[in-house]
């Protein structure tokens, strides 16, 4: 009876370890298995940080032709701008002297008009005074004409 109790504990213990064995071949296969995983789920990690790495690279590298862009853009606007204001200088310079030479030509066309009126103004003067003359000598002479003529005849 012992040995049949026995026999049926082992038989239950070799149920229980084959069990056991399977328990663990499933453990190991599911370990295997997580395993796969783990090394597949690494390979897209160093696949993504490669990823990243790149797009960080590239997206550094266009960060830096931007800037290079953006560095000749802003030199050349201020090359611009420093044209500009040299060409604005020289308009500026041009205007003053067109004014200047304006002001002078209208200051000489002013002085040449008052030396014209003035002029005219003695030659009216000379004139008038030359016809007042000669009025006073026709007069005079007309006057004397008229007295010796009065004296003859009275």
């Amino acid at each position: 009876m012992r040995l049949n109790q026995m026999e049926t504990n082992l038989n239950f213990i070799q149920q229980r370890l084959l069990q056991l064995q399977q328990s663990q071949n499933r453990i190991n296969a599911e370990a295997l298995l997580l395993q796969t995983q783990l090394r597949q789920l690494e390979q897209n990690r160093d696949s993504i940080a490669q990823a990243a790495s790149q797009q960080i690279a590239d997206n550094r590298a266009m960060m830096d032709q931007f800037q290079a862009q953006q560095l000749q853009t802003e030199r050349a606007l201020n090359l611009a701008l420093d044209q500009f204001q040299d060409k604005f200088e020289q308009q500026n310079l041009v205007a003053a002297r067109l004014e200047a030479q304006l002001e002078g030509q209208v200051n000489y066309q002013l002085i040449i008009m008052v030396s014209a009126f003035a002029l005219l103004i003695v030659l009216f003067i000379l004139l008038n005074r030359n016809s007042v003359r000669r009025s006073l000598a026709t007069s005079q002479a007309s006057w004397n004409q008229f007295q010796d003529y009065f004296l003859k005849n009275n």
